[in-house]
C-alpha cells in the first residue's frame, strides 16, 4: 500500500514549459493609459475633499489629457465611417 502514490521528484536540470503567451506591449499600452486616466481622476476627487484644489486641478488636467490621447488612440483603430453605418446596432 505505501507504493500506490509514490513521490514525484521533477528533474531540476528540465526546463520548465511556458503556461502563457507573453503579452506584447501594445495590447498593454491602451489598457495602462486608461488605467492611470482613472486614478487621476479618482485622485483629484480625494484632493478636492481634502481643500487641495491645485493638485486636483492638475490632476483633472492631466487625467483630460490622457483620456483624449486613449480615445484619440481608439477613434483611429475604428473602423471607417462606411463600416460602421452598415453595423445592425440594436439601439437604432
Amino acid at each position: 500500500m505505501d507504493d500506490l502514490f509514490p513521490p514525484f521528484a521533477p528533474d531540476p536540470n528540465e526546463p520548465r514549459p511556458r503556461r502563457f503567451k507573453p503579452v506584447p506591449f501594445r495590447m498593454i499600452a491602451p489598457n495602462m493609459i486608461t488605467l492611470m486616466a482613472l486614478c487621476l481622476g479618482l485622485t483629484a476627487i480625494r484632493l478636492a475633499f481634502e481643500g487641495k484644489f491645485e493638485p486636483a486641478v492638475i490632476a483633472v488636467v492631466a487625467a483630460g489629457v490622457l483620456d483624449g490621447i486613449d480615445g484619440w488612440r481608439g477613434s483611429s483603430r475604428a473602423p471607417r465611417a462606411s463600416e460602421r453605418n452598415s453595423i445592425p446596432w440594436p439601439t437604432s
